[in-house]
């Protein structure tokens, strides 16, 4: 029953929060935290001794058990790749675009399993965009011939084409139930559903 009553679930007082996701159940939570240099310098407080540590900065995921009364955020990631688009699967797998944040390596999806076992997911596309979609997910990106493509990955990470177009995609939403995809290519928009695509607009 809807009360109106917000409750505080967490006051840790860190900052740089971002990309909130909650699971279909409601019992988790799974966020990013962009973790800044630290300044350190001399007793002096000078500003020549002023300098900041870059070691720890970078984009990690945390996840908050919304089930447990004064749950502690936990650590799901220590690395320094960059974190995108975290979603929570319905077997609660969490799966993020992880990115180069020195831009020499392809993009990918990466799942990690409640367990705590990380993979790859593999795709033929450097992937760009994902969201959570009928229990699992899709994505979207560019394969090495330039062509642009969607999948749905489920959550044991067996994937599938959807759609693929020679016009680049700005732009995709996804229905509630994951079934139809909404699409914006080279201005215009398409409906895709059971792998076929219908123009909506010229």
């Amino acid at each position: 029953m809807d009360t109106g009553t917000v409750t505080e679930l967490l006051a840790d007082k860190v900052e740089n929060k971002s990309e909130l996701r909650v699971s279909a159940d409601g019992k988790k939570a799974v966020y990013i935290i962009n973790i800044t240099g630290t300044a350190k310098n001399d007793a002096d407080s000078t500003e020549d001794s002023l300098t900041v540590d870059y070691s720890k900065a970078g984009e990690q995921l945390y996840q908050l058990d919304l089930s447990v009364k004064d749950a502690k955020p936990a650590a799901l990631t220590t690395s320094g790749d960059n974190k995108l688009y975290p979603e929570i699967l319905a077997d609660g797998t969490v799966v993020y675009l992880s990115a180069d944040p020195d831009g020499k390596a392809p993009n990918t999806l990466k799942t990690l399993k409640p367990g705590g076992t990380f993979a790859e997911i593999p795709l033929d596309i450097e992937v760009v965009w994902a969201q959570e979609g009928a229990g699992g997910l899709i994505a979207s990106g560019t394969a090495s011939d330039g062509t642009a493509r969607i999948y749905a990955v489920t959550t044991a990470g067996a994937s599938k084409e959807l759609f693929r177009t020679n016009r680049g995609i700005s732009e995709i939403a996804v229905s509630g139930d994951g079934a139809k995809l909404g699409v914006i290519s080279d201005g215009k928009v398409l409906e895709i559903e059971n792998g076929k695509a219908v123009q909506l607009t010229k």
